[in-house]
């Protein structure tokens, strides 16, 4: 009797590991509410809420300019919404830096800025190449005293334009190039960077705290089937759940045989 109940066991828990990601991806990918992620429209600073004037627009694009040219093309964009839906900011931010591949290939050097207006809510992320740039203590500071005074009135425009100049600056500071720099070039963003960015590099507005550590994510890599979605364990994921499965298996085919025995 005993031994039926393990081996029971055992085959809910095969089960289990069969079963779990299927349904955990769906549950990503089928949030209540959820936004899709949004497609670049080519530039620097989108604005979906037409709450960001032209000439903060101008002025991202032409620091942007400076910065593909002299700071080994990084770049720092904006996406402003009025609603994420349900996602988490976090994980929203890190599929759009993903999806727009923002910095440079190889760099890592890419800064994601995004508002979402109705959700009061909004996020910095930046990749792994500007990691040590962008702490935790610097970003606090943007969005404490750069972005948050703005943001919390309905000031977006504000927020934007303060948030971004400290961003720019602290960029600018570690190629040292100056932030200010007069240069001409493409005013239009175009991807094409590794998209990969550094965990823990976004912070939030709303709790301001690191986004999820190395082994959570993958962890969540493992149980919702999504490694490639988000980098942080370079495809690493896949491998673990197939070593597991490979693993339990393994010791039922070696406890029905003692069994048998």
């Amino acid at each position: 009797m005993k031994n039926r109940i393990k081996l029971i066991a055992l085959i809910i828990g095969i089960f289990i590991v069969f079963a779990f990601p299927l349904f955990g991806a769906n549950a990503v990918n089928n949030l209540g509410g959820a936004s899709a992620v949004v497609d670049s429209k080519g530039e620097y600073c989108d604005d979906r809420v037409e709450g960001i004037t032209a000439d903060t627009e101008k002025y991202i694009a032409k620091r942007n300019q400076n910065l593909e040219k002299n700071c080994k093309g990084a770049q720092i964009c904006v996406l402003v919404l009025d609603t994420i839906g349900s996602q988490r900011i976090e994980d929203y931010s890190a599929m759009v830096f993903e999806k727009w591949k923002i910095g440079r290939n190889g760099e890592n050097n890419g800064v994601l800025l995004l508002m979402a207006t109705e959700d009061k809510d909004y996020y910095i992320i930046a990749g792994s190449g500007l990691s040590s740039v962008l702490s935790t203590k610097i970003l606090s500071d943007i969005s404490r005293n750069a972005i948050e005074p703005y943001f919390s009135e309905g000031e977006y425009d504000k927020a934007v334009e303060t948030g971004f100049k400290r961003l720019n600056e602290a960029v600018c500071n570690h190629y040292k190039v100056d932030p200010f720099a007069s240069v001409e070039g493409n005013n239009f963003f175009s991807g094409g960077g590794s998209g990969i960015f550094g965990t823990g590099s976004g912070l939030s507005c709303a709790d301001i705290e690191l986004s999820t550590s190395p082994i959570l994510d993958c962890a969540s890599c493992l149980f919702c089937g999504s490694c490639g979605a988000c980098g942080s364990c370079a495809g690493s994921g896949s491998l673990i759940f197939g070593l597991l499965v490979a693993y339990v298996i393994l010791q039922v085919l070696k406890y029905i045989g003692k069994s048998k025995s």
